[in-house]
């Protein structure tokens, strides 16, 4: 609910933003997930660790092209982010 509120506060908050997909995407809820991910990434298009979740996101709903043009662009931004590998 923490961000939510602060989405509601500041719109343009794109960590609350991206948080509240993950927090969807936890919550196995992914629709809502990768549309709160992409709002993230629509303000921070530059962020690997928003499009490597975005590509966890699309690997589960089953977009494995999605996700390994995000975890290509990921990797791309930041080479040595370990996560984005590991999720690859």
């Amino acid at each position: 609910r923490i961000y939510e509120r602060i989405v509601t506060v500041d719109p343009k908050d794109a960590r609350s933003i991206h948080y509240l997909g993950m927090v969807h995407y936890q919550s196995v809820a992914l629709a809502d997930a990768l549309l709160w991910v992409n709002r993230s990434i629509v303000l921070v298009p530059e962020s690997p660790i928003f499009l490597s979740n975005r590509g966890s996101i699309a690997l589960a709903r089953g977009d494995t092209q999605l996700a390994i043009i995000d975890y290509r662009c990921a990797i791309d931004l930041k080479p040595d982010f370990v996560g984005i590998v590991i999720s690859f």
